[in-house]
């Protein structure tokens, strides 16, 4: 056993693989040493080495996928308690326009109306007699028909109804176009995780086969020793 690992190392014929970490196994049954214990040594060393990284590599992606699968619960739980506080809070503006809009559906009464009316036409006409002027029918028409009906006209319910459905429609319009946001957030969290786990699995497979060109190595090298 003269020659040493290194030198062994460089009697590969396809030493410039692409990938060296997974084909180099596949290059030491090319090996033309005639010492097959070195070979072999070699192999079980490369086949170590790759155990190790692939590891490590796992150990590295579990800790990642652990790290997001926590950050999307959270941001999960954070999402749902959001989203009961709008609910509470779009369950108390309907309630609100429910007794608005009740409000408004009532009749007024006729009388009450009528004798509105009639108090502001008094009043109207005692401030006109209260100014000191001949003859008083000169300031009764200064007064244009707009302009008293402008002054008995009653502020209208039907604006104030209308201004609190719009603001009530914006506001949940904006709450559904924030919750849209955080959900294609998580989903492109799980979507990563996936992806991670994916990663892993392959990785599984490719030491699964190593492993089995190992086994059958030593098979064959029984084969042929017997």
């Amino acid at each position: 056993m003269a020659d040493s690992v290194a030198s062994i190392g460089n009697r590969y014929i396809d030493n410039n693989d692409t990938d060296m970490h997974f084909l180099r196994t596949w290059a030491v049954r090319r090996c033309q040493h005639t010492d097959w214990d070195v070979c072999e040594r070699i192999r079980l060393c490369e086949l170590k080495e790759a155990r190790d990284r692939a590891a490590q590599m796992e150990k590295t992606m579990r800790c990642a996928v652990r790290d997001e699968r926590n950050r999307a619960r959270e941001e999960a739980e954070t999402l749902r308690h959001n989203y009961d506080l709008l609910l509470e809070e779009k369950r108390s503006l309907a309630e609100q326009l429910y007794h608005v809009d009740s409000e408004s559906d009532e009749p007024k009464p006729e009388i009450l109306k009528s004798e509105i009316d009639g108090t502001k036409r008094n009043a109207v006409v005692q401030t006109i007699h209260s100014i000191p002027c001949d003859p008083p029918s000169i300031l009764i028409t200064s007064f244009s028909p707009a302009q008293v009906e402008a002054v008995l006209r009653e502020p209208s319910v039907d604006e104030s109804v209308e201004t609190v459905k719009s603001d009530i429609n914006e506001q949940l319009k904006a709450e559904n176009e924030f919750l849209k946001d955080q959900a294609t957030e998580l989903q492109k969290c799980r979507d990563k995780i996936e992806t991670d786990g994916k990663t892993i699995e392959n990785l599984r497979l490719r030491i699964q086969s190593m492993e089995r060109e190992l086994l059958s190595a030593k098979n064959s090298k029984r084969a042929s020793s017997s």
